[in-house]
């Protein structure tokens, strides 16, 4: 997947950018269970061949309206003032990636593998307490029983 991230400078003239922040990935829908999802492979911005109708709120209009996007969070910006002719405009970023969570439809086989497993820990409590119960109840012999063989 590719991403982007707006970072906005000052107004004023600068020679450097400073950026550190935490990047976080942003779902509008869960993802499908099936197979590789290719449709953010390709870059949000237009590729030189379409650079004449290049528009910074465009690229982010359509970035925004992608079902999975990068935001940057907790960002702390610092910019440095005071260009040189001859200076390069340096861009420093360290971008920490927190733990996230990623959203997607379970299939058909995961949901009753997981449904299996929920279902047999629940029977196997329920038949110890229940094989405890029917122990307690006839050795005790709380309710008459009379024992009946087949064979005679």
């Amino acid at each position: 997947m590719t991403g982007l991230v707006y970072l906005n400078g000052q107004g004023s003239a600068g020679h450097r950018l400073d950026v550190s922040g935490d990047l976080r990935l942003y779902q509008k829908q869960p993802l499908a269970h099936r197979g590789r999802d290719t449709r953010f492979l390709a870059s949000p911005v237009p590729s030189s061949a379409a650079l004449a109708p290049l528009s910074l709120s465009a690229i982010l209009h359509s970035y925004g309206q992608r079902n999975i996007s990068l935001r940057l969070e907790n960002a702390y910006t610092t910019w440095g003032s005071g260009a040189a002719p001859g200076r390069k405009f340096t861009v420093e970023a360290n971008l920490n990636y927190p733990p996230q969570e990623v959203i997607y439809t379970p299939g058909l086989w995961q949901t009753l593998k997981w449904g299996w497993v929920q279902y047999l820990a629940v029977l196997v409590i329920f038949v110890y307490v229940f094989s405890t119960v029917k122990s307690y109840v006839f050795y005790q012999q709380i309710l008459p029983t009379a024992q009946q063989l087949p064979w005679k």
